[in-house]
């Protein structure tokens, strides 16, 4: 038999929450009615002027009793169905509230606040009325006795939003919590712990406080996020998130969330950072490279700014924030002072003092500021000196002013200066050269008289083509009379002097015969011209036919100085042309290529072959001045340099194991009951039961002949049926048995495969001495092992994923790459070592210089000339000035590098 408690009987059967509740109030109601007299107290909260307040409360009644009576919410409520509701005593009830469509709440025990109406209610008639209205129309009483803010005497009207906690009604740390809990301010929260920093809720305060500013904090942060994206982030947010987490942190320092927000805004503060720290890198760069970027420096301390005021803690934050200061401190007083000396009108000083940041003049106002001032002080003092005709000075002034700022008034300015420079300077020089010739004359010196004004440039012999007209007769006879007698003096030709005299009078009949008509002129520097070619043809001679081609590079400089004064001289082009390939191996870079196998040769047959050609191809295709010869080449002599290599290691190591492992693969299939099926099944069963529960409990109030239970008892029917209906459908629409795999086992084979292919190679050059140059060269490739998993027999149907993976790998074409890998290496330290040969070839020769071999030096510093650029440096003057100094070899403008 059961045993209902009064008024359940009401309530239709719904969810187990309520049910239970329900439950709850009864068992309430049965322990308070021995406390029904006993009186209440509690904190009411309450809004006042749009805040908070609360009022600590005695003798609280509704309705005049201490009575609540347990409803359904949302459920209307006649005066019949209100006499059956359960009663709830107020001493029972933890919390009491007013929702904001007006109806009640109370939590007793555990429970979570269900409804509730107000007890002693006075029904004019039997009309069903809302909870909601049975609370607005209800009284509260009570005796407030203290209340925040101070001044509340009255008990305020219990209104919708309003709670009222029971409890004791003097204690203010209660009501402190009471507040701060209904509020859920973060700042209730924080004045509550402020007050009561070990008070009787603190736990319970912590937590919410916690959950309020971890919530905030990532409501910030979110925000903070979504306008990172934009041109004005919201940085404002992410700070106040940084703030929130600070502050969780210090309520509770391991609190989970509280860490886990305060690393999500730091990664984004890292973010922040090295944006900057990559601005700020690339400015420097800027700097260094004398390019644009100075806003670069400025978006870097924007961000640095941000980062900084945001968590000023930062340790990234503040390297950065220091990084940053420096370089505009430095720029900021890089500018003070090149103004503070513009001020003292050192204007080149102040130009020199910002050289590090004048690619950003014309990002930075202050430097264009001080570019600007530079540009006028030389514009204007360079316009002075011209107008003053000073010339050199005004060209000075005006080239700076122009490199300051290239503007087209200093750019026409500095012609207009550099035009009258030039003018001065011929002025001048001519000038100088009349005084000089005239002396000479006086001294009978006719040669030199006319030499010195001929030996001016053609601007400036315009200005003393007077002088030299007149002095050119008497300058022919006397330079036919000079040759006549140097020709005398020295010929045949029988060393050094002799050779310097009889250029000398070639000189002097050459200039003659452009000055002259007279055609025996021409006779006698034709003589003049085979007797110096001659010469040097036998010059030339002797040194070709010194044994071995040593004197091969200074025989040929030979046979170009004889051309100079002979040319198309057909044992000029003979000597040559027997002589070429000794030339070109002798007096031009040169290079054998040997590799040696050290190996068994077994697994590197053919290698040493490849690593020649491939040293031939990568030399003779780079550009650089050399000829490559290959072993089996046809000559006689050999090159000046060797590059001989060894092949050290050419080998594999091969080392597989093999495994046998189980796997799982569906060998058939079997049906087996579906659960979804009995689920559902089940579902069925238990709607027919509510069905034919609903059929009974209609056929109790048509006995009755209850119409209001009839019409209840109708409206339950219905629902049942359309669960029936839906049940039936969902079960039907769902196979009654599944198909299931059958798994059974079987054996696949594993093989791990490890390959090592390893390639040493090393080489070292010699010089045609057979001396070694520099350190030999290693190079080992292919030595870290590379690993393949073969999986054989996997069967179709594997269960667990397994698949065929990888075929046997083409170990031949993995040797080959790692061979390919060393070549490549050998060649790029080849070409390295070529790169350095000329400096060696330098030192060699100045080697020979200080041991008195002048022979071996020439030939070296012809070698040396021959495998340069023909550009001017120090090194190609040096060589060309020992040619000339001893061997009179002049004309060296041939001797350079060219690929061959």
């Amino acid at each position: 038999m059961s045993h209902r408690l009064p008024g359940l009987s009401f309530f239709p059967q719904g969810s187990f929450k309520r049910r239970f509740a329900l439950l709850v109030f009864s068992l309430v109601a049965v322990r308070g009615a021995l406390a029904k007299d006993a009186p209440v107290t509690g904190i009411l909260v309450y809004g006042a002027s749009g805040k908070l307040a609360y009022a600590q409360v005695t003798d609280f009644l509704v309705n005049g009793k201490t009575e609540l009576r347990a409803c359904t919410a949302g459920a209307g409520i006649n005066k019949s169905q209100y006499k059956n509701l359960v009663k709830v005593n107020l001493a029972t009830v933890k919390t009491l509230e007013r929702l904001p469509d007006g109806s009640l709440v109370a939590g007793v025990g555990d429970a979570a606040p269900s409804c509730v109406v107000p007890g002693n209610f006075k029904f004019d008639k039997d009309a069903s009325v809302t909870a909601a209205d049975l609370a607005e129309r209800s009284t509260y009483t009570g005796q407030v006795v203290g209340s925040s803010p101070a001044g509340q005497t009255t008990l305020p009207p219990f209104a919708a939003g309003v709670k009222m906690v029971f409890g004791s009604a003097t204690d203010a740390e209660l009501a402190e919590y009471v507040l701060s809990d209904r509020a859920m301010v973060i700042g209730t929260w924080q004045t509550y712990l402020t007050k009561y920093p070990s008070g009787a809720h603190l736990t319970q305060a912590r937590a919410s406080l916690l959950t309020l500013l971890v919530g905030d904090g990532n409501v910030k942060l979110a925000s903070y996020k979504k306008s990172s994206g934009s041109s004005a982030p919201a940085y404002g947010e992410l700070q106040a998130a940084r703030e929130r987490a600070d502050q969780a942190i210090e309520v509770q320092g391991n609190n989970e969330a509280a860490l886990k927000l305060r690393t999500d805004i730091r990664a984004e503060l890292k973010i922040l950072s090295d944006n900057a720290s990559i601005k700020l890198k690339a400015f420097q760069d800027a700097t260094r490279a004398k390019t644009k970027g100075y806003p670069l420096l400025v978006s870097a301390k924007d961000l640095s700014d941000h980062v900084t005021v945001i968590d000023g803690k930062y340790p990234p934050g503040l390297v950065l924030a220091s990084a940053v200061s420096a370089e505009m401190k430095t720029l900021d007083t890089t500018v003070q002072a090149a103004n503070s000396q513009l001020t003292q009108r050192q204007f080149d000083t102040a130009y020199a003092t910002i050289n590090k940041y004048l690619s950003f003049e014309d990002e930075e106002p202050r430097l264009k500021q001080i570019v600007g001032a530079v540009y006028k002080y030389h514009l204007e003092k360079g316009d002075a000196e011209a107008g003053a005709t000073n010339w050199t000075e005004a060209v000075a002034d005006l080239k700076t002013a122009s490199e300051v700022l290239p503007t087209e008034d200093a750019k026409a300015k500095l012609a207009k200066a550099e035009a009258g420079l030039l003018a001065a300077q011929n002025k001048d020089a001519a000038d100088k050269a009349l005084a000089i010739s005239k002396a000479r004359l006086d001294d009978k010196d006719t040669i030199g008289a006319y030499e010195v004004l001929a030996d001016l440039n053609d601007a400036q012999r315009l200005l003393v083509k007077e002088q030299m007209d007149a002095l050119q007769d008497a300058y022919v006879q006397a330079a036919l009379q000079r040759a006549k007698e140097l020709q005398s003096a020295h010929t045949p030709i029988r060393g050094r002097a002799d050779e310097d005299g009889v250029r000398m009078a070639y000189a002097y009949l050459q200039r003659a015969s452009k000055l002259s008509d007279n055609p025996e002129i021409g006779l006698k520097l034709e003589v003049m011209s085979e007797t110096i070619s001659a010469y040097y043809v036998e010059m030339g001679k002797k040194y070709l036919n010194k044994p071995l081609s040593s004197g091969v590079g200074l025989g040929w400089s030979y046979l170009s100085e004889a051309s100079q004064y002979k040319p198309n001289l057909d044992s000029v082009r003979d000597e040559m042309t027997t002589n070429t390939s000794a030339y070109q191996m002798r007096a031009r870079l040169s290079i054998g290529v040997l590799f040696r196998d050290q190996t068994s040769r077994r697994d590197s047959a053919g290698f040493a072959d490849q690593l020649q050609q491939a040293f031939a191809t990568g030399l003779e295709t780079s550009g650089l001045p050399v000829k490559v010869i290959l072993p089996g080449a046809a000559r006689t002599l050999e090159p000046n340099f060797q590059f001989v290599g060894e092949i050290l290691q050419h080998r594999t190591i091969r080392t597989a194991k093999k495994e046998t492992l189980q796997s799982q693969y569906r060998s058939g299939s079997r049906e087996i009951p579906n659960d979804a099926w009995n689920k559902a099944d089940q579902e069925f069963e238990a709607a027919n039961l509510a069905l034919q529960k609903a059929q009974g409990t209609l056929s109790v109030a048509q006995l009755k002949n209850n119409k209001k239970q009839v019409q209840e008892a109708n409206t339950a029917l219905t629902s049942a049926q359309d669960a029936v209906q839906t049940a039936r459908a969902k079960m039907n629409a769902l196979p009654k048995t599944i198909t299931d795999s059958i798994v059974s086992p079987y054996n696949y084979t594993k093989t791990t495969l490890e390959l090592t292919n390893i390639v040493e190679l090393s080489f070292r050059i010699l010089d045609s001495a057979g001396s070694t140059l520099g350190e030999p060269i290693h190079v080992i490739k292919g030595d870290q092992p590379k690993k393949f998993v073969i999986l054989e027999n996997i069967k179709p149907d594997d269960t667990t994923g397994l698949k065929e993976l990888d075929a046997a790998p083409d170990e031949t074409q993995l040797m080959t790459d790692v061979e390919i890998e060393a070549r490549d290496s050998m060649v790029k330290a080849a070409r390295d070592k070529v790169q350095e040969l000329p400096q060696k070839i330098l030192a060699q020769a100045r080697a020979k210089t200080a041991s008195n071999d002048l022979d071996g030096a020439g030939e070296l510093y012809v070698l040396y000339l021959n495998c340069t650029p023909s550009t001017s440096t120090t090194e190609r003057s040096e060589a060309a000035r020992f040619l000339n100094t001893n061997f009179n070899i002049r004309n060296t403008v041939n001797l350079r590098a060219s690929t061959q």
